[in-house]
């Protein structure tokens, strides 16, 4: 008898048993079990090697055979720099505010921008998503399903709202601009709110880095 780390028990069939190859661990019994059912799947393991140049990780059978040896600890990759040949400019830091926005070990106004990351961009958007979207999947009976009917396009409209109508997308970079940030959390719409309430600060804050 099996026991697993979340408590279930299951019986360990000995056709399925391969001496050597099992730990206790039930991930490992499913494999063993895909392995025996399915004779040509290919199973490769973890990747654990790292290009010494550029630190890519990669699995052992994707050596250079020609100039690798598990005898010499030399296990040689390439295909990711041309063994440091090419060279990849670090990252650019991120910009203030979002260096101290985006981050999970900050204080309570970071931690309020995580929390709601997704709206806070949605504030900034340029175009709006079209699809034809089945919302009759999520009934609160499993996880979020994002499913669609026919194509997916962009939203583009005129670069100033018709009459009577509030600034949205682009309009909101170039319209009314003097009482932007009312106007950003009024063009959220209803789908994307959550249930915590935005902050106008960090909206201000975002705005002043987006110019």
């Amino acid at each position: 008898m099996l026991t697993t780390s979340i408590g279930l028990q299951t019986k360990l069939d000995a056709k399925w048993y391969i001496p050597g190859a099992f730990n206790g661990n039930i991930t490992e019994l499913c494999l063993l079990k895909k392995i025996t059912s399915y004779p040509e799947r290919s199973n490769l393991g973890a990747p654990d090697y790292t290009c010494k140049h550029c630190n890519a990780i990669f699995w052992y059978q994707e050596r250079i055979k020609s100039d690798s040896s598990r005898r010499q600890n030399r296990i040689t990759y390439n295909s990711c720099c041309k063994g440091g040949k090419i060279k990849i400019p670090r990252p650019c830091d991120r910009p203030e505010p979002l260096a101290a926005l985006a981050r999970f070990n900050g204080g309570p106004t970071s931690n309020k921008f995580m929390r709601n990351i997704r709206q806070y961009n949605c504030l900034f958007a340029f175009t709006s998503m079209g699809a034809n979207i089945d919302r009759t999947v999520n009934d609160g009976r499993g996880p979020p399903v994002f499913k669609i009917h026919g194509q997916v396009h962009h939203r583009i409209g005129s670069l100033l709202p018709s009459d009577g109508s509030p600034p949205k997308f682009l309009q909101l970079y170039i319209y009314d601009t003097s009482n932007e940030v009312r106007n950003r959390m009024q063009a959220l719409h209803p789908t994307d709110q959550g249930d915590e309430s935005l902050d106008p600060s960090i909206i201000e804050s975002l705005i002043k880095n987006s110019r």
